[in-house]
């Protein structure tokens, strides 16, 4: 037996005392393809402006933060004095995460830094000193110009693969349309290029 003290100790009467809240408990299976998809295409974007990427623990976390200004009931509880029971109100949403951190022995263990007022914050708030994050419409227009870019770069190599262009060739033959001098053409198409030759070869040989 090994005597808990600390913050463990802690933890594991936080658990102890969750096992008394009265909990209704669902289960939603969840297409994750449209998330992956998304933080990509964020992460490319941010990429390209010299910004580090967003972790899914940002955008799932940010989701939930913003579910509640929609169904704001969900950051109700229950508490119950004596014989009478109450609904507590909260007036605001303190978002605990929890991470996996390794102490100097190596030992890991779980912190749960709390965010408070998270829905009072906007992205440039959430995300600090992870690069710039303009206003939604900006973000929405610029992300749908890179959408564009990476779509045309797909089609454009289709195209020059079916055509049998080999692909240093085409490196110097590739249309980008409107995104032909864009700033990070330069950068990112030898890369993008030489995926879609190697997807395509991929569904040749199938």
């Amino acid at each position: 037996m090994v005597p808990l003290r600390g913050p463990a100790l802690r933890i594991a009467e936080n658990m102890a005392a969750s096992l008394t809240i009265p909990v209704a408990t669902s289960q939603r299976a969840m297409p994750v393809k449209v998330i992956d998809e998304n933080r990509r295409l964020i992460n490319e974007y941010r990429g390209a402006a010299g910004a580090s990427k967003l972790s899914y623990t940002h955008l799932v976390a940010w989701a939930i933060v913003r579910a509640l200004d929609a169904v704001p009931a969900l950051n109700q509880a229950y508490s119950s004095s004596g014989s009478e029971s109450f609904r507590v109100k909260r007036g605001h949403v303190n978002l605990g995460l929890a991470v996996d951190v390794a102490g100097k022995d190596g030992a890991r263990s779980l912190k749960v830094p709390s965010i408070k007022k998270a829905e009072a914050m906007n992205a440039r708030m959430y995300v600090p000193n992870h690069g710039f994050v303009d206003s939604p419409e900006i973000l929405r227009e610029e992300l749908a110009g890179f959408r564009r870019a990476l779509e045309n770069l797909v089609a454009e190599g289709r195209r020059l693969y079916a055509a049998g262009v080999p692909l240093q060739t085409a490196y110097r033959n590739i249309n980008l349309g409107e995104f032909q001098y864009w700033y990070r053409a330069a950068n990112n198409m030898p890369d993008g290029l030489r995926k879609v030759y190697a997807e395509e070869e991929e569904r040749k040989g199938k």
